[in-house]
């Protein structure tokens, strides 16, 4: 999810904590005509343009084709011409909550979404994954976000949104890319990875060079377990490895052109922040063996 749907997701969840057409003190609630000011510049909040807040209940366009566990409350949601969005809160963890829509919204009709709209090289979302950590579906052209989030303390807050154009389904075109970068495989991260994720900011990133490519991922799986993640989707694709040294790093060859292979090398670097670890990826020719 972008910062600015994050930021109206934001307004639109303290506008229908309690709905009022002015501020009153003492209550938690903004004045609507303020809240449908800061978003018209993402939503169209103009009169007749269709735009419309729903409290406590998912709207009506996405209610038949969106599951919504049980127990869960559902706090209310925003609909426009281009873009659905609904809030609610659940006691599920986030395991338990990412296991029931990958279940349920196929029963409605909805499939993952495909890596190969990402990009054709380096570390890539797994299907039906969003480099934020949440889940993308797709339906003819649209796109369905799931995010959550957890607070301390708090229940599990989730905000899925709905777009019908200029998401990752409408749109499966791989990115131009160097054709040294072009040589790099396509690994898929784990199902729970969240991608250069804000919570993992604070120092610099790796620096992967011209023959590579560098990311930070967020994860539950331990660096040695993330490698051997990558490890298996690299023997399946043809890769021979390297025998084992010590710590997180291993190298790969795989037959290129001529007497000349690729060699390719993964380095993981765990930081200090819960979860993330900063990944490298190098390829080089180098004569056959």
């Amino acid at each position: 999810m972008n910062l600015r749907i994050a930021s109206a997701t934001l307004l639109m969840t303290w506008s229908v904590a309690v709905p009022a057409q002015s501020a009153r003190p003492g209550v938690d609630s903004l004045p609507r005509e303020l809240v449908e000011a800061l978003l018209r510049p993402y939503y169209g909040f103009y009169p007749a343009s269709g735009s419309a807040f729903v409290v406590g209940h998912v709207p009506a366009s996405l209610a038949p084709y969106f599951f919504v566990p049980p127990g869960s409350r559902v706090l209310g949601g925003i609909e426009t011409p281009s873009t659905t969005i609904v809030v609610l809160s659940t006691s599920m963890s986030t395991e338990e909550l990412r296991a029931a829509y990958r279940r349920e919204q196929l029963r409605l009709g909805w499939a993952p979404a495909s890596a190969a709209g990402y990009r054709g090289w380096g570390f890539v979302p797994a299907p039906g994954a969003s480099p934020d950590g949440g889940l993308v579906f797709c339906h003819i052209g649209q796109s369905l976000q799931i995010m959550p989030y957890q607070s301390p303390s708090q229940p599990l807050v989730v905000t899925a949104t709905v777009q019908n154009y200029g998401s990752q389904c409408s749109s499966q075109v791989r990115m131009m890319t160097p054709s040294s970068v072009m040589e790099l495989p396509v690994l898929m991260n784990p199902q729970d990875a969240a991608m250069n994720d804000r919570v993992c900011l604070g120092s610099n990133n790796t620096f992967a060079g011209g023959n590579g490519t560098g990311e930070r991922l967020q994860t539950n799986l331990s660096p040695t377990q993330l490698l051997d993640h990558f490890s298996r989707q690299l023997a399946d694709s043809g890769w021979s490895a390297s025998p084992p040294v010590a710590g997180v790093r291993r190298v790969w060859t795989r037959p290129d052109t001529g007497s000349m292979s690729r060699e390719l090398t993964l380095t993981i670097t765990p930081l200090s922040s819960a979860g993330c670890q900063d990944l490298s990826l190098q390829v080089r020719r180098v004569p056959g063996r």
